[in-house]
């Protein structure tokens, strides 16, 4: 098992690596409240370049993957048009916004469907 920082308040992000190797990766992203009050939009951006704020040394993970902010009291991930995308694990219920046009990809196991919504 592994133990890491969870902060006890505030808001914050972990990501953890899921490989075929013993070697497991802990990123936790802490938003500091001060900051936010500031009203400022908190972006980390996610990758495989040296530039990147939390950068993922894999061959999966592009040199620009994706982008992870925080503003208006939510969290938004950002798919960087990365050649394998961007999967996000839900253990809950998560609801989807209905935009007036949008796109999502949905993959449950090896099943991939790509979904338009427009609404009239």
């Amino acid at each position: 098992m592994l133990d890491y920082f969870r902060p006890d308040e505030g808001k914050y992000v972990i990501l953890e690596s899921f490989t075929n190797t013993p070697h497991k990766t802990i990123h936790v992203i802490y938003f500091d409240d001060q900051v936010a009050e500031l009203n400022e939009d908190l972006e980390f951006y996610v990758g495989r370049d040296n530039n990147m704020q939390i950068r993922i040394t894999d061959i999966s993970v592009s040199r620009s993957h994706a982008k992870i902010s925080f503003y208006n009291d939510e969290f938004y991930v950002k798919d960087n048009e990365s050649k394998f995308g961007t999967l996000i694990l839900l253990q809950s219920p998560f609801p989807i916004p209905y935009l007036k046009k949008w796109s999502l990809t949905l993959q449950i196991g090896k099943y991939l469907s790509k979904n338009y919504f427009l609404k009239y």
